[in-house]
């Protein structure tokens, strides 16, 4: 999407929404759970959830024109949290056995290994519920939940933060699409049919599986129906989008319809747009459009325009897109754009669109810091998958953990093939025209540098929020070492907030000491951990909350943020010296052949 395009982690319903009979807490009996053995214990949550967005819908209803409320009448969603918080459990389950026995990663393959993790979760935790569980002729009570959760609060209160965070999103996005409803219509529209391409109705959602920041938040596909009842699809981003609006945002549809709606954030042109001025359309970067809402607060969220993922195309397409991503590169390199790997980059109408541009400005020296180039990429047609999100969670026995989603492999959607032979169409085969495109590109930002020097002035980019890369695998290590003390939880953070108040009387708090504070807090929400700045001269690392971290320097987990003035200098650099250019255009050469 200009977000992921990876199925959702619920199943489809089968089902349309109702139009206003049924209720979700009807439909709760009929799930189909990807951890039926778990069932039992998280069905309360499943069944507050039901009631919550019931209610919700209800008060839609009420009002005139239904046009968002009936598609959250949907099993699907339910489906989506019931496997959520099987997740969790399994997750607690294996490592559950790990601390208690000391044995090696357990490795939960197919429903077997499911199983298996289960019935040791339950062993391990003990009790008349393991016991009765164990009895298939013997049912599982509401009592025997109820004691089982009395009997371990953590892992209560943990699936019940999961299940309030749930809730909460979901009737906050039912208040933001009702609010925009008009504005998307205006908006989001074919040039060519435009009152007919308008949407009329929100029919389903798809929950995009991806980590969750924030309160449980993550990217959530919408589809729409419109005027002549075909499908369109959105992306709802539940975090600031300005950033990818700045870069590769279509500005002219603001322009367009800033009389309308006074809300609008009105800018002159992205980045994308600047760099296309005289260039052929069949040549020009990619840009798709997207609407910021609420920018630069902690509600901030946003819409963007879904691209599909075209993976056929034929060899003269093959020669633009490579050359277009050799731009592209260019672009990454300069303004220190990153994490563009596997679904960060959608081969689309025969060109290669970043989306997901929110790590903006860090500090980058190598074109592998990008992830555009590098570790599966090389010689291989980019990326194939790697695997899924992180399930963060806590319980009683095994204090916390940060894994890997059981089972989830994600596809690429940025390599292409061959429209005649439907074999792989490498990189390496094309490797002149991603070093003519990248040479194109940085002799062009070099000629532009004044110009775009002055965009980001006119953009106001120094104000706008940027996400900041933090390095979960060394953060996941981190835990597994801290939680082998076999320290509580609230031992743990109680520790974590007297050190900082000793430090915070003789002087600013150490980085370490804020990071890890405020990671503790991220985790006990079921998020993983994630940072912001704004990219001014002092650009200044903020919490999920934008609350500053007030420390001189960062931890090795989280390195130090970039600047827009580090950009700028850059560019002055390359605009003053034409001996530096060659040499950087000569030095990144090499890096890309070595690479493919």
């Amino acid at each position: 999407p200009p977000v992921k395009d990876s199925p959702s982690t619920s199943k489809p319903s089968t089902s349309q929404p109702s139009s206003g009979s049924s209720t979700l807490v009807s439909k709760v009996a009929g799930l189909q759970h990807a951890f039926p053995l778990l069932a039992p214990l998280y069905l309360p949550f499943v069944r507050l959830a039901a009631r919550a967005i019931d209610d919700r819908i209800r008060v839609s209803r009420g009002s005139s024109p239904v046009r968002v409320a009936n598609a959250f009448d949907d099993v699907a969603l339910l489906q989506w949290l019931s496997d959520l918080l099987g997740q969790y459990t399994v997750g607690g389950a294996a490592n559950a056995i790990n601390t208690a026995v000391g044995a090696k990663k357990l490795q939960v393959n197919g429903k077997a290994g499911f199983d298996q993790a289960v019935r040791s979760f339950f062993q391990f935790q003990g009790g008349n519920f393991y016991a009765l569980w164990q009895n298939a002729k013997s049912a599982i009570s509401e009592q025997d939940v109820e004691q089982f959760l009395a009997g371990n609060p953590v892992t209560a209160g943990f699936l019940r933060r999961v299940t309030t965070n749930f809730i909460a999103n979901i009737h906050e996005l039912i208040d933001n699409l009702e609010h925009d409803f008009e504005m998307l219509a205006e908006l989001f529209v074919d040039d060519r049919k435009e009152l007919q391409d308008r949407i009329v109705r929100l029919t389903k959602l798809d929950l995009s599986g991806s980590d969750l920041h924030k309160g449980g938040k993550q990217v959530i596909l919408l589809t729409f129906e419109t005027r002549e009842g075909k499908a369109k699809r959105l992306v709802y981003k539940p975090s600031d989008v300005m950033i990818d609006f700045c870069l590769v945002g279509r500005c002219d549809y603001m322009r367009k319809n800033s009389g309308k709606f006074s809300q609008l954030p009105f800018r002159p042109n992205s980045l994308m747009e600047l760099l296309n001025t005289g260039i052929q359309e069949q040549f020009q970067l990619p840009t798709y459009r997207i609407l910021p809402r609420k920018v630069g607060t902690l509600r901030a969220y946003g819409y963007i325009e879904f691209v599909t993922y075209d993976q056929y195309i034929d060899k003269a397409q093959a020669r633009l897109f490579y050359s277009v991503f050799g731009q592209l590169l260019a672009i990454a390199l300069t303004f220190g754009l990153r994490d563009f790997h596997l679904s960060n980059l959608i081969a689309h109408e025969g060109k290669p669109h970043l989306i997901d541009l929110e790590m903006a400005f860090g500090q980058v020296t190598s074109l592998t810091d990008t992830n555009l180039l590098g570790g599966d990429s090389a010689g291989t047609g980019f990326q194939v998958q790697h695997s899924g999100p992180y399930v963060v969670g806590w319980d009683d026995r095994s204090l916390f953990y940060l894994e890997r989603k059981a089972g989830h492999i994600e596809q690429g959607k940025n390599r292409v093939f061959s429209d005649k032979t439907k074999e792989l169409i490498e990189p390496k085969e094309y490797r002149d025209e991603i070093l003519n495109g990248f040479e194109f590109m940085m002799r062009r930002l070099a000629t532009d540098a004044v110009k775009i020097i002055k965009w980001f002035e006119t953009m106001r980019i120094s104000e706008v929020v940027v996400r900041h890369l933090i390095n979960t695998a060394d953060l996941a290590a981190t835990l597994n070492n801290l939680r082998s003390m076999e320290q509580s939880f609230e031992r743990l953070e109680a520790s974590a907030l007297e050190v900082a108040d000793e430090e915070r009387q003789k002087g600013p708090v150490s980085a370490e000491t804020a990071i890890f504070t405020r990671n503790l807090v991220a985790l006990k929400q079921g998020d993983l951990p994630s940072y912001y700045f704004r990219p001014g001269s002092k650009a200044t690392l903020m919490d999920s909350d934008y609350r500053e971290l007030r420390a001189p320097r960062t931890d090795a987990l989280i390195p130090a943020p970039g600047s827009v003035e580090n950009v700028r200098a850059r560019l002055a650099r390359l605009s003053n010296s034409d001996k530096l250019l060659r040499e950087q255009i000569q030095k990144y050469r090499a890096e890309i052949r070595k690479q493919l």
